[in-house]
């Protein structure tokens, strides 16, 4: 059963999540330039006098460099999207492809599995039905993912469903050790 909801529909409960990116294309030109700058001026100098493999590695370093800035944006353009429709949550998820993955949820049995540290936050909010389970509000930082649950509850609440919430609480410095 395949449901079709328009982009632009107006749904009274529509969250979308995407990563910020803290560095637009004038930024990363800038950074660029400046890396670029005294690269070209250290390896036109040291070519000037044989040393010609300088410039072959500063022009590598500065290519590798607007290489990572072009890839780290790329995979920041994800779009994360929950919303509640005809009694489920449905969460869509794009990714910077273009590929899409979408699931389903029914708001009657839903549990909604928090993950808190003491230290960081909340760290991860899981919806679970049965045997299906999705991380939410991945892209979130602790914070934003703290309102963001407050507002989901919310939303879930007015649409006349409840949510059973379990949370798992771990300090930070017990969550990096593994048992040996």
């Amino acid at each position: 059963m395949s449901e079709f909801v328009p982009e632009d529909a107006a749904l009274p409960y529509d969250f979308r999540i995407s990563p910020n990116i803290s560095i637009g294309r004038t930024g990363s030109a800038i950074v660029l330039s400046l890396a670029a700058l005294p690269a070209a001026a250290i390896a036109g100098a040291f070519t000037l006098h044989g040393f010609w493999p300088v410039g072959i590695a500063a022009a590598l370093a500065v290519g590798g460099l607007a290489a990572g800035f072009t890839v780290a944006r790329r995979s920041l353009r994800r779009v994360e999207r929950i919303f509640l429709t005809q009694g489920h949550v449905v969460i869509e998820r794009r990714s910077p492809s273009g590929d899409g993955l979408r699931s389903r949820f029914p708001l009657l049995g839903l549990h909604l599995e928090r993950s808190f540290d003491s230290d960081y936050g909340l760290r991860a909010l899981v919806l679970r039905h049965r045997d299906q389970s999705t991380e939410i509000a991945r892209d979130l930082s602790p914070a934003e993912r703290s309102r963001f649950e407050i507002a989901f509850i919310e939303a879930v609440n007015a649409a006349g469903h409840s949510i059973r919430m379990t949370t798992a609480t771990a300090h930070a410095e017990l969550a990096s050790e593994r048992p040996q």
